[in-house]
């Protein structure tokens, strides 16, 4: 999709970092190709670029993570996408802010479970199905 007349869409003092199969260009910054005679400045440059670019790496990780939708390709329309992955990056961010991973899948289970005990087993569920004795209940679990 980047191609060199992308530099367009890039703000002015922004830039990518881009592996070594992209071509270098004022706006995407790639490693220097080893080719056994890089400079200490070179390769210093490219154990920076490494060290950035594997926290960029783990950063869209614990995003996927965090937010299964995002594993996958996104088969919304392009608009859609756009405020899918704003949201979960705010979202994101507000879990960052006040430190709370989310639940473990162990946690999760267990609270399924307890959740489900308070909506009450098949023999009262025709009660619990009414909207207003399920929202009571959640209300009561939360």
């Amino acid at each position: 999709m980047l191609n060199s007349s992308s530099s367009s869409v890039i703000p002015t003092n922004a830039y990518i970092l881009g592996n070594a199969s992209y071509p270098c260009h004022n706006w995407i910054f790639t490693p220097y190709r080893d080719n056994g005679r890089l400079t200490q400045i070179q390769t210093y440059y490219n154990i920076k670029h490494s060290q950035t670019r594997i926290g960029v790496e783990q950063a869209f990780g614990k995003l996927k993570s965090r937010f299964r939708c995002l594993i996958n390709p996104l088969t919304t329309s392009l608009a859609t996408a756009i405020l899918i992955v704003i949201a979960t990056c705010i979202l994101h961010n507000i879990c960052e802010e006040r430190q709370k991973d989310m639940l473990d899948d162990s946690e999760y289970l267990d609270n399924q479970n307890h959740f489900q005990t308070l909506l009450g087993n098949d023999n009262t569920r025709e009660v619990a199905n009414s909207t207003n004795s399920v929202r009571d209940n959640l209300a009561n679990y939360l």
